[in-house]
């Protein structure tokens, strides 16, 4: 998404490629669905019964809590995708306005 010169001078001017965010995008929402499917699947686990209750107790807890930070997984890449699109939206209006603008200056020489 920069300039692959590796300079990492502060200030170096970096070049961003819409299409490798909307790449990055379209990624990120592809795997949005996944944490949510595992986290179905390990709700069934919660309702385990090993014969001993503090221990069913404690593997409750522990798999809410787990199923939790999953579904909040999905929410962030779901976050995600829609703000790299939304970012790439705006890159390629500014590149679509300057351009045209070019055009204009272009016509009138």
């Amino acid at each position: 998404m920069g300039d692959p010169s590796p300079t990492g001078a502060v200030g170096q001017r970096f070049r961003v490629m819409p299409d490798e965010i909307v790449s990055a995008s379209q990624a990120f929402a592809q795997q949005q669905d996944t944490p949510t499917q595992l986290a179905a699947r390990l709700d069934g686990v919660r309702t385990t019964d090993t014969g001993e209750p503090g221990l069913n107790g404690e593997i409750s807890s522990l798999v809410e809590e787990f199923t939790a930070a999953l579904r909040g997984l999905t929410a962030g890449l779901t976050r995600d995708a829609q703000g790299l699109a939304q970012m790439a939206q705006s890159y390629q209006g500014a590149d679509a306005a300057a351009s045209g603008g070019l055009d204009r200056i272009a016509a009138g020489l």
